[in-house]
């Protein structure tokens, strides 16, 4: 099966084609690597530190890029959903997807799934934040 750096290739070249779809262009470089064939033993694969790297990067841009939807971009004024609108919902339900097959493969290993990584993230920042306020004296 695929292997969680299979994935990752993949869903950022699903998140380029979601930028076209938004107006963006961005280079596919690994469309032929994780989108055209199937997943291979990895050897041929970049490594995960650049996946990653070239990941956030390009989730900054996806993420301003969505800010700046207009909404009558996605429903029409009669309530209808746009094409843009399936689009990025298939965008969306394609990323879940294979994000819970990576989560899967987490659990196997002994590893937190990226939800439990992410609140526990969420609960060290609020501890750290009530920490600073009771040390300034204030509640």
């Amino acid at each position: 099966g695929a292997s969680i750096l299979w994935t990752l290739g993949h869903l950022y070249d699903y998140r380029c084609m979601a930028l076209g779809a938004l107006g963006i262009e961005v280079d596919r470089e690994y469309e032929a690597m994780f989108s055209d064939a199937p997943a291979s033993e990895g050897s041929e694969y970049p490594s995960l530190k650049e996946v990653l790297t070239k990941w956030y990067a390009l989730a900054e841009i996806l993420a301003e890029t969505l800010g700046n939807v207009a909404d009558d971009a996605l429903i029409t004024a009669e309530g209808e959903r746009t094409q843009l609108f399936n689009a990025l919902n298939f965008y969306a339900w394609h990323e879940a997807s294979h994000m819970g097959a990576v989560n899967m493969i987490r659990k196997e290993l002994g590893l937190l799934s990226a939800s439990e990584v992410v609140i526990a993230r969420m609960r060290k920042a609020r501890e750290e934040a009530e920490a600073k306020k009771a040390e300034a004296g204030e509640s």
